[in-house]
């Protein structure tokens, strides 16, 4: 069950539709409209043909907060793009241990 953000009923309703469109602003016309070289975003919203579509933009894509194992070697083989987490060090021994990801980036959050 989701807990809301507001206490009032329709304040709520109305912060998850501005959500909704913030999340459509982002893969449509956002960040070329404010200037942006990188989209920062939540990894539940990356799959591979919105990464393909933002580097097709010249945009980076960077992932957080990836805490997941597989998710981590996921983005960094397969998408190669940076991510931020709570876990760095094991991020870092986890990639150290996979062939092909050199080119990971691992932040701390």
């Amino acid at each position: 069950m989701t807990i809301p953000r507001f206490p009032a009923n329709l304040v709520h309703q109305g912060a998850v539709a501005l959500d909704s469109l913030l999340k459509w602003s982002i893969k449509i016309f956002l960040p070329q409209f404010v200037g942006a070289d990188m989209v920062l975003i939540e990894r539940g919203e990356i799959y591979e043909n919105f990464v393909e579509d933002m580097h097709n933009r010249g945009l980076r894509v960077c992932a957080w907060t990836v805490n997941d194992s597989n998710e981590m070697i996921w983005m960094a083989q397969k998408l190669k793009i940076p991510f931020l987490t709570d876990r760095p060090l094991n991020a870092h021994h986890l990639l150290d241990a996979t062939d092909g990801v050199n080119n990971a980036e691992v932040a701390l959050t």
